[in-house]
Parts: structure tokens; C-alpha cells; sequence
């Protein structure tokens, strides 16, 4: 659906096998998104084909999609509650290993 990323949308990766993978795979273009839902608002597909952006650096941000022209009549910044405190993610900080990951996920799905 987003075609091959162009080799200029990876230099945000920094594993170089995962890196070297997108180098080599075949083009494939990336398909119209109008084509395949013809009858949506070209508001929405807009604001999917931003949000559908390979690279992170280039790809909207949640407050830019959700001050997006689409979501005009329902967003309102005043209306947001904020979180007192930050997200603590030091969790993720012991997934050093494939191994502990993958016993994460299956603990996670118990």
C-alpha cells in the first residue's frame, strides 16, 4: 500500500541488516488510495496517505492529525485532557534480547 520506501526514507534506521533489506527489495509503487476506496471523502484519504508515511520523520504527528481539515468539526484542543505525569517506559528497558522480547509477548498474551 506505501510502495518500497525511496532509500532517502531509511536513513532513520540504524540496523544496518534491516537497512540493507529495504535497500534490496523490488520496487513496488505506491498504490492510490483513492483507487482503492473511490468513494471515501478525499478529505480522509488525505489525512490516511500522511499518516501512512514510512519514515517517522516525514509522517504527521498525532496533533497534526487530529487538527487535520478532516477532523474539523470534532477536535477541539480545549476539550483534551492532559496527563499530570509523563509515561514511565523504563519496562522497555530491560528487552535487550530477541529471547526476553519474545517471553514479554507471551507473558503479555497469558
Amino acid at each position: 500500500m506505501t510502495g518500497t520506501p525511496l532509500h532517502q526514507d531509511i536513513d532513520f534506521i540504524q540496523n544496518i541488516n534491516a537497512k540493507n533489506y529495504l535497500k534490496n527489495m523490488k520496487y513496488y509503487p505506491k498504490t492510490s488510495l483513492s483507487k482503492l476506496f473511490p468513494d471515501s471523502s478525499p478529505l480522509l484519504l488525505n489525512l490516511i496517505d500522511n499518516m501512512l508515511v514510512f519514515n517517522p520523520n516525514k509522517r504527521m504527528s498525532v496533533k497534526d492529525c487530529l487538527e487535520h481539515e478532516y477532523f474539523k468539526d470534532i477536535y477541539h484542543y480545549d476539550d483534551l485532557v492532559k496527563s499530570k505525569t509523563k509515561f514511565d517506559w523504563s519496562f522497555d528497558n530491560d528487552l535487550t534480547s530477541k529471547s526476553k522480547l519474545q517471553l514479554e509477548v507471551y507473558s503479555e498474551s497469558l
